[in-house]
């Protein structure tokens, strides 16, 4: 028999990694010179927020669906994080978030795929489709940020 892992193990990951987002974002919120990236930093914990808030109401909500049974082998590469460090600058907080929301993307579209009531699908759906905007926006401010970094201008990218 393949191992596996219960939908509240996966939900408490995610949840994990989520917070984890959330504090990334406040910390660079508040470290960054780059008014525009600040502005941006706080959206993006608005956002993360808000899905913890879709992942708190759906572990209240979902009972006996949360000891569902996915196999491992399907969702284990996207269950890898990568550990804030204490100093890092705007350019590598943007890559960690590109990083994050590339797994994230990966894994709420392939538990979209796993899990048998619509409204863990639709959940999982609604969550593959946030971060994956999110991933677009990070990549955009990442080439935007690498582009201010070479002229040596970081102050203001608005």
């Amino acid at each position: 028999m393949s191992e596996s892992i219960t939908l509240l193990e996966l939900s408490d990951f995610i949840i994990k990694r989520e917070e984890s987002s959330a504090e990334l974002f406040l910390i660079m919120a508040e470290k960054t010179k780059n008014g525009f990236l600040k502005q941006r930093f706080e959206e993006f914990y608005v956002e993360t927020v808000r899905r913890l808030g879709y992942l708190s109401d759906f572990r209240k909500n979902q009972g006996k669906n949360l000891f569902f049974r996915i196999p491992l082998n399907s969702v284990k590469s996207y269950l890898v994080d990568i550990q804030l460090r204490e100093q890092f600058n705007d350019s590598q907080a943007l890559a960690l978030t590109i990083l994050r929301a590339e797994t994230s993307e990966r894994l709420y579209h392939r538990m979209e795929s796993l899990v048998e009531d619509s409204e863990s699908r639709a959940l999982f759906h609604l969550l593959h489709e946030e971060i994956g905007a999110h991933r677009i926006r990070c990549n955009a401010l990442y080439d935007q940020n690498l582009g201010l970094e070479s002229t040596g201008d970081v102050s203001d990218g608005s």
